[in-house]
């Protein structure tokens, strides 16, 4: 059934099914915990990486479900995301697995490893909202990386960084959508990305063109990439037009995107965009930009609590160790991880997302 489901609702050949590694975790309990004693796996080592959870009785999260691995950029599975699929199932549409050492929401991405090949090559990754989206993009040949349920955050775009100097963004066109562009726009900017966008149309994401059988009018779409912030700035002024209200909410909702463009020359052209598109006062608009910039230096300076030193066991002071030197070895190491302190655990968190 769920095999069915993939082929028949979502397009996805068998090849597809198995590039992406997809798997579907069954009702049966026993039989999951039969599959992780086979592999000589511990009750606690999977309740901490999260593919078991307690309650009255331990159970695996990802039951009657159909199973996404999560891998980091070397191909390691380090987490797992689980679609519902069937309409009796009540619960919610998908589940991922929790944070822990090797895996984060709001740092890794779905996809990083089987873009890899693209990015190398210097593609630009394109950012989209779910899993079945960036196996659309996947069949295009493209790098495509989903948010693992969370919005883009600020690690998102360090890694980001490190793989391309643009991105391009690929979110629905409604005003959620546009929210997420502009927030994640304020994010590229600060680190120095430029932003692209693809303009899909309303109620429509990749991943419907792909369940369609339209990969070819989804590829003309990203091949008419935009710029992110000049499509908002027309947006913009669409929806600013007779009423003074919408008028201000507009440049409000955008001064902060503005204020995060760190390279002056840059700025100005896209504030004189604004300035003509919405027939303002080019001056004043970059008053408000300065305005806003000075603001947010201000708050950027003002004093800091006070570093507070941490003491390490010998335990932690290996892993801190093993984190550098040979992070492979932190799933061995997670009996050891449960028993450190959350300070610790943080740093070890922020080393291997370095890594």
């Amino acid at each position: 059934m769920a095999r069915r489901y993939l082929r028949e609702k979502r397009g996805l050949s068998d090849a597809m099914i198995k590039q992406a590694g997809i798997g579907f975790a069954t009702a049966s309990r026993d039989a999951f915990f039969d599959h992780l004693r086979k592999h000589h796996v511990p009750d606690q080592v999977a309740i901490d990486a999260g593919l078991l959870k307690t309650g009255a009785y331990l159970e695996s999260p990802f039951q009657s479900r159909i199973t996404f691995p999560i891998r980091d950029f070397k191909g390691r599975i380090i987490a797992f995301g689980a679609r519902s699929f069937l309409p009796s199932d009540q619960g919610p549409k998908y589940i991922n697995t929790h944070n822990y050492a090797l895996y984060a929401k709001r740092r890794d991405f779905y996809g990083l490893f089987e873009s890899k090949a693209a990015l190398l090559k210097g593609q630009a990754p394109l950012v989209v909202e779910g899993y079945f989206d960036a196996m659309a993009l996947w069949a295009l040949g493209l790098p495509a990386l989903a948010l693992c349920g969370t919005a883009l955050s600020p690690d998102h775009v360090q890694r980001l960084a490190r793989l391309s100097n643009k991105v391009i963004f690929c979110f629905d066109a409604d005003n959620a959508g546009i929210l997420a562009l502009k927030n994640s726009l304020v994010l590229t900017f600060q680190n120095n990305l430029m932003g692209r966008a693809v303009i899909l149309p309303n109620k429509k994401d990749p991943g419907d063109f792909l369940s369609l059988g339209q990969l070819d009018e989804l590829r003309a779409m990203i091949e008419n990439h935009t710029d992110a912030l000049s499509f908002l700035i027309s947006k913009a002024a669409l929806s600013a037009q007779g009423n003074i209200e919408a008028r201000i909410h507009q440049l409000d909702e955008l001064l902060p995107v503005f204020a995060s463009i760190k390279r002056p020359l840059i700025r100005r052209q896209y504030v004189m965009h604004l300035a003509t598109s919405l027939h303002e006062d080019s001056r004043l608009l970059w008053s408000e930009v300065e305005s806003r910039i000075s603001s947010s230096k201000q708050k950027a300076a003002a004093p800091k609590a006070p570093v507070q030193e941490i003491s390490l066991t010998n335990d932690e002071w290996l892993l801190l160790q093993i984190c550098v030197a040979a992070p492979e070895l932190l799933p061995k190491t997670l009996d050891i991880l449960a028993k450190t302190s959350n300070d610790v655990k943080d740093i070890i968190k922020m080393v291997v997302g370095l890594i």
